[in-house]
């Protein structure tokens, strides 16, 4: 942790980050960030989702569960600072989105260290 912020800092947590450009952040409070920057040079930065963020999640799809993943990326997803919606995900080059799949995988068990 940073001594003059008390904040922890961002650091490479393994070689498929390493490859990817992506940086975690833990905190001690259990929320993790992570980020990394797009083919265009915008700062993707993903947080751990809470679970009052299902309720979101499943007003964005409607119920389609062919929705559900883009509707996770957008809601636990900024870029730039600002909030995204799921058609922005579907706009994403793929190599982008490959990307902030990876990012948003800090929601899904299997990814962490668990």
């Amino acid at each position: 942790m940073s001594d003059e912020t008390n904040t922890p800092e961002w650091k490479i947590e393994n070689d498929d980050d390493k490859t990817f450009g992506i940086e975690t952040k833990k905190y001690p409070n259990g929320q993790i960030m992570k980020r990394c920057k797009l083919s265009d040079g915008r700062v993707a930065e993903a947080r751990r989702l809470k679970g009052f963020d299902a309720k979101e999640i499943t007003r964005m799809t409607g119920g389609e569960a062919e929705k559900y993943q883009d509707a996770i990326i957008a809601k636990c997803l900024t870029v730039d600072g600002k909030a995204i919606v799921p058609e922005d995900v579907q706009e994403m080059w793929m190599d982008d989105r490959t990307k902030v799949i990876m990012l948003a995988a800090i929601n899904f068990p299997s990814a962490q260290n668990v």
